[in-house]
C-alpha cells in the first residue's frame, strides 16, 4: 500500500510529491512536481502496487488509473475525515 501527497519544498514556490509506504510510513520517494507526470513515471516501474492513499488531485488520479488500470485508489486518512465531517455539517 501506497499513500501519494503533494508537499512543498518552500511554500508557494517549488512543489513535489512524496511516496510513502502505507505499512511502515518511511519515505520510498520524492518525485518533482505535483501534476502527476513524475508519479506516472514512477509507477512505470513499479507495477506491484495494488492499493494507493491519495488525496483528491484529479492529476494523480488520472496518472494511477493509466498506469495501474486495476489498482485499488482510496482517500488518505486526512481526506476521509475531512469527507466525514463535511456530512455531519449538512446533516
Amino acid at each position: 500500500m501506497l499513500k501519494v501527497q503533494p508537499f512543498a519544498y518552500k511554500k508557494g514556490l517549488t512543489y513535489g510529491t512524496i511516496i510513502v509506504d502505507g505499512r511502515t510510513h518511511r519515505p520510498i520517494a520524492l518525485l518533482d512536481g505535483r501534476d502527476g507526470k513524475s508519479l506516472k513515471e514512477w509507477l512505470k516501474d513499479n507495477k506491484h502496487i495494488k492499493v494507493v492513499l491519495r488525496d483528491r488531485a484529479s492529476e494523480y488520479a488520472k496518472a494511477i488509473s493509466e498506469e495501474l488500470p486495476d489498482v485499488m485508489q482510496a482517500a488518505d486518512r486526512f481526506h476521509l475525515h475531512h469527507n466525514f465531517l463535511e456530512v455531519i455539517k449538512r446533516c
